[in-house]
Formats: structure tokens, C-alpha cells, sequence
């Protein structure tokens, strides 16, 4: 998929602008019962039960005291509509280091400043 602005809004208004349609076929719903943690290194996610029908989405940025990025905690409640205006606009962006890790392993040379939010 093309990564556009680096942010899903476009995606998303294209969706949206083509509608829902009814389904009547059965759908298996996905319940978290008990918490549920992946690692990777530093990196978390983690699924907790709840009572509420909506998913709730907690972010924790956190790359340390030395980073030029301080730590950002943010609540998001998918069911009141701030996916569209909280979460689809947002770009997505890279640590300056990150880049040149990832050109050093042959990725990302076609890219430059132009398509993507280099920080640091």
C-alpha cells in the first residue's frame, strides 16, 4: 500500500465514502478475556478485558530521558469517533538513528525528507 501523507486519513475517507452495507452472514466476535502482553525488546502492547462494547486505546511514547522526544500518554475511545479525528490524521514519523539503521540493512534508500518525518 502507498504510504500517502505517512498517516491513514486517506484510507479512511475513501472507506468511509463508500458506506457500510448490511451483512446478515454470522461474525465471530473478539473478546478479550484475560490481559493478554507481546514484547519485543523495549516495545509492549497489551490487551486488557472490559466491560464496555468499545475498544478503548491507551499510547505510552516513551524513548527515554536522552531522547529530543519526551514521553506522550494518550486515551482513546474508538466508539466516540476519535479514530477519524484523533488517530487517522496522525503521521507516523522515524528517529533520525532508526533511519540510518534502516538504510545501513539496504531499506528505505528510495525515500527521502519529502515522504517522511525524520526526527532528531
Amino acid at each position: 500500500m502507498p504510504g500517502l501523507d505517512s498517516s491513514p486519513l486517506q484510507y479512511f475517507d475513501v472507506l468511509t465514502d463508500a458506506g457500510l452495507t448490511s451483512n446478515d452472514a454470522p461474525r465471530r466476535r473478539l473478546v478479550v478475556h484475560e490481559p493478554v502482553v507481546v514484547r519485543q525488546d523495549s516495545a509492549m502492547i497489551v490487551a486488557l478485558p472490559d466491560g464496555e462494547p468499545a475498544m478503548q486505546v491507551t499510547y505510552d511514547l516513551d524513548y527515554g530521558s536522552d531522547s529530543v522526544l519526551g514521553r506522550q500518554l494518550r486515551n482513546f475511545s474508538l466508539s466516540n469517533g476519535e479514530y477519524a479525528s484523533q488517530i487517522a490524521p496522525a503521521r507516523t514519523f522515524v528517529l533520525e538513528a532508526e533511519v540510518q539503521a534502516l538504510r545501513s540493512s539496504g531499506l528505505g534508500s528510495h525515500l527521502s525528507e519529502a515522504e517522511i518525518l525524520v526526527i532528531g
